[in-house]
């Protein structure tokens, strides 16, 4: 189905706005008691992408690789932020016993104090926002964007592959 043009831009750029405030980097970067400081954004993102990747296989070791692919960066970039977060204490990084070569990552106990103290804070602040709507615009809001958000999980790669073709352009590896 073909849609307005005037319309998919005002979407594009009502979904650049919600980026930013469904990070909430001042919010996800208030100071921490078990720090002792602010946690940055970057570093907080990683160790919910930890938590939500661990959730998500139990029992299945979560790697670099892993973690790089969920915050799409490149596995370097990964690394050096791990490391970061690693020396904060919030996270342990070791050879993966099946595959020596890989590196598993895992939440400390503050790590994962941490998480559910951002989950919190960012719960609470979507709850503020959404204050004045009506519970069932908030429940098929909440159904709209799961299903935007499946759909993208669904086509990413080949609307990728579409796009590196309809703009002629090279495709990422």
């Amino acid at each position: 189905m073909e849609h307005e043009p005037a319309t998919i831009e005002r979407l594009d750029r009502a979904l650049l706005l919600a980026r930013r405030a469904v990070t909430l980097p001042e919010l996800s970067s208030l100071p921490l008691p078990e720090l002792d400081r602010t946690l940055d954004p970057a570093k907080a993102l990683a160790c919910m992408a930890v938590a939500d990747l661990t959730k998500a296989h139990p029992g299945r070791t979560v790697t670099v690789k892993d973690v790089a692919a969920a915050l799409a960066l490149e596995h370097s970039t990964a690394s050096r932020l791990l490391s970061d977060t690693e020396a904060l204490g919030l996270m342990a990084r070791d050879s993966d016993p099946q595959d020596r070569r890989r590196t598993s990552v895992t939440l400390t106990p503050t790590g994962q104090h941490v998480v559910r103290q951002i989950a919190e804070i960012r719960n609470w602040a979507l709850g503020e926002l959404l204050a004045q709507w009506p519970e069932q615009d908030v429940v098929k809001f909440a159904e709209l964007i799961e299903g935007f958000t499946d759909a993208l999980n669904r086509e990413l790669q080949p609307l990728i592959l579409r796009a590196a073709e309809q703009f002629r352009v090279g495709a990422p590896d």
